[in-house]
């Protein structure tokens, strides 16, 4: 009677684990039916694009209201903070000062319009500066304009001799009057091209978090930053409303430098720890930049050299590999849907 009993339980509990397995299944199901089919502001930026189509969108230069979304991507390696900075620097060294002589558009196709009539916008400009504000290279020209680019998932920015044989995804060619070329190569098309006035670039920055490589940033303003936060503590690094930039790879990094676990609460962090992460975050950064980035799959230097900084990991990718300092097997999980790398004996 007792086997009876308990063999009815066993399969009452695989019938409970089958169905909780199979609306698991749906909601992800559910989840990416609802990523695929999400209006552009969920991707760029701004109320004005709520909803709007790719013809509606060629207009938005008009319109100087524009507040910042992050734009969000779920699996594969996008360029973080380092990588954006390596371009940048590189492009503020060969094009600034430089007359964009036209702007030809392949494909307009990419998850985000292009804005339709960039070639009128740009042509003849010069470009005054460029800069990096988190994960984007921004072109600042004459008239006050802001060129926007944001890499994606694959996204390269490439400079070439204009007559150079051409990639079928090359999907935007700058050409220069000395005959010079930036050319946004992107596979996956999920990177950004627009155009925006001065006070749309004002209004679309304004949501950002702070810069990690400045001096504002130290422990006792993270601490403050992370005193409220209920959120694991790589969650919160990666929360580009309150520090841009970390993504990922350097979030682990960073925090197996600072000895943190990647599973403690943001808000229990000590005031020790914070300034151990904050000096960690900077070096980490300052580090991976000086390495000309990490290439791990799609990303080059504008040049097409690689960055070398993967050779340095600590724990990124390094899974069921012996931790460098202790010997201890490198643990990955996931965290709100993103991997996770750490070794659980250095990081508490």
């Amino acid at each position: 009677m007792n086997n009876t009993k308990r063999n009815k339980e066993k399969e009452e509990e695989k019938k409970r684990l089958a169905k909780a397995l199979k609306q698991n299944v749906l909601k992800r199901k559910k989840q990416q039916q609802s990523r695929q089919s999400r209006p552009l502001s969920k991707f760029v930026c701004g109320e004005e694009f709520l909803g709007k189509s790719t013809a509606e969108y060629s207009n938005v230069f008009e319109n100087d209201k524009i507040t910042i979304r992050n734009l969000s991507f779920e699996g594969g390696i996008m360029p973080e903070l380092p990588e954006v900075e390596v371009i940048s620097n590189f492009l503020l060294d060969k094009i600034k000062n430089k007359q964009i002589s036209s702007v030809t558009v392949n494909n307009w196709n990419l998850r985000v319009p292009i804005t339709k009539n960039i070639d009128d916008l740009l042509k003849g400009k010069v470009i005054n500066d460029i800069k990096r504000r988190g994960k984007y290279t921004i072109w600042n020209t004459e008239g006050s304009m802001a060129v926007i680019i944001h890499l994606g998932m694959s996204g390269k920015l490439i400079y070439a001799d204009h007559d150079q044989v051409r990639d079928k995804h090359d999907h935007v060619v700058f050409l220069f009057s000395d005959n010079t070329s930036i050319i946004f190569n992107d596979p996956r098309r999920f990177g950004l091209v627009i155009i925006l006035s001065k006070e749309q670039e004002i209004n679309f920055l304004d949501g950002f978090g702070i810069e990690p490589l400045t001096d504002e940033f130290s422990g006792d303003y993270l601490q403050e930053l992370l005193k409220n936060k209920k959120v694991n503590i790589k969650s919160a690094l990666m929360d580009n409303k309150l520090i841009v930039g970390i993504g990922n790879i350097y979030a682990s990094e960073s925090l197996f430098r600072a000895r943190i676990s990647p599973l403690r609460l943001a808000k229990d962090l000590t005031s020790i720890e914070c300034k151990k992460l904050a000096a960690e975050i900077k070096n980490t950064l300052s580090d991976a930049i000086a390495a000309g980035g990490s290439t791990l799959k799609d990303y080059a230097q504008p040049s097409g050299s690689a960055g070398y900084f993967q050779n340095n990991f600590y724990v990124y990718g390094k899974v069921q590999k012996p931790c460098r300092i202790c010997n201890n097997i490198i643990t990955l999980i996931r965290q709100n849907g993103r991997s996770t790398y750490f070794c659980n004996a250095c990081q508490n």
